[in-house]
């Protein structure tokens, strides 16, 4: 669900998509949250769109997210898988699967995201 400015708080909105998403008969549904956002709010999100059956989050923006901890906090806390991970404005090309592995590198700071539009050997500090 890319929420397309949709408030978490307007549940005559989040019934909509429950119906919506009910009618098509989705095999999985991906909540698309951006790192930019504190745990609480992305944590109080998650909850209000949870009546629609996230199965999963993608987790943008994380070249412009201050803390990448976040993002496993937030897994955590919420209990949902995170499947896909954006790193870039540069679409589809910054959109990559959420693997655990390169997650907790860049959480550790071993791992280093892509400056955008950057050549190989420029990276974001």
């Amino acid at each position: 669900i890319d929420t397309a400015g949709r408030s978490p708080r307007d549940e005559l909105q989040i019934g909509e998509l429950k119906s919506l998403l009910a009618d098509a008969k989705v095999d999985e549904v991906h909540l698309v949250l951006s790192l930019t956002a504190g745990l609480e709010f992305l944590t109080a999100t998650v909850e209000h769109f949870s009546s629609v059956g996230t199965s999963s989050l993608v987790l943008t923006k994380l070249d412009e997210a201050q803390e990448l901890g976040v993002m496993l906090n937030l897994a955590r806390r919420v209990g949902l898988p995170v499947s896909y991970l954006t790193t870039g404005q540069d679409v589809p090309d910054d959109i990559e699967p959420a693997e655990t592995q390169r997650m907790a590198r860049l959480v550790l700071g071993q791992d280093r995201l892509l400056a955008p539009g950057a050549g190989s050997t420029e990276i974001l500090p």
